[in-house]
């Protein structure tokens, strides 16, 4: 990023920009990595993704990568992909649906990151899944995206519908008196009375920030100077 800054000569702009935009969207990002602390992930998207996101959902989103795959990636997306996982993660190349089902039951993750077809698996051993091809609620693009992706993360992992599917009323004990069970019972529980007083209560954001986009015209893009260098050679 640094390099881009310096070609197109718009230091001072896009420092100002990040600035601006920490301090908008870094509140949120840490309202749900403190809820996120320690959830285990598998990163089977393929491809690129696994070492776009390796590292930095577990350093800013608090989740533990404990696995990644792919199936049409190639070997240096695998190699750079283990590379930022942490240590203990499995990887998998190439997995068939009865590889993915055995490292589903002996990793127990609590959210799955993938495509359709391992993802319509997953649900159906319970583990919930955000679709990391067509971004599940995305883009997840930007400064404001990357809280979107942690708000779909966390909205995976916390639904109470998801949960109660896993119960067999045929034969499983459950509580019949808890009515609706909200968001901040279930995230909250293991939290210090400090971190349950955030006045953050989840994504403030526009759920549809396409629109907004396409209505633009050039009139509300910046107008940078052109660079004395560029001026000069001309």
């Amino acid at each position: 990023m640094a390099q881009d800054r310096l070609f197109f000569g718009i230091e001072d702009r896009a420092e100002a920009i990040i600035a601006e935009e920490t301090a908008k969207w870094g509140p949120e990002l840490a309202w749900y990595k403190e809820r996120l602390q320690g959830k285990k992930v598998c990163l089977w998207p393929g491809g690129s993704k696994l070492w776009h996101w390796a590292h930095a959902i577990q350093e800013e989103m608090g989740v533990k990568v404990v696995s990644v795959y792919t199936k049409f990636g190639h070997q240096g997306d695998m190699e750079k992909g283990v590379s930022r996982c942490g240590e203990g993660a499995l990887a998998i190349d190439d997995p068939n649906e009865l590889e993915g089902q055995e490292a589903l039951r002996n990793l127990k993750p609590d959210v799955i990151f993938t495509g359709k077809r391992p993802g319509e698996v997953a649900k159906k051993m319970r583990v919930p899944y955000l679709n990391a091809h067509a971004y599940h609620n995305g883009p997840y693009k930007g400064f404001e995206g990357w809280v979107r992706f942690a708000r779909d993360i966390y909205n995976a992992i916390y639904s109470p519908i998801h949960q109660l599917s896993a119960i067999d009323i045929s034969k499983d004990d459950y509580a019949t008196d808890k009515g609706f069970v909200t968001r901040r019972m279930l995230s909250d529980a293991g939290l210090s009375d400090a971190a349950k007083a955030s006045p953050m209560t989840g994504y403030s954001g526009k759920f549809d920030p396409i629109a907004a986009i396409r209505a633009k015209t050039d009139a509300d893009y910046p107008v940078f100077p052109r660079r004395a260098a560029t001026q000069a050679a001309e």
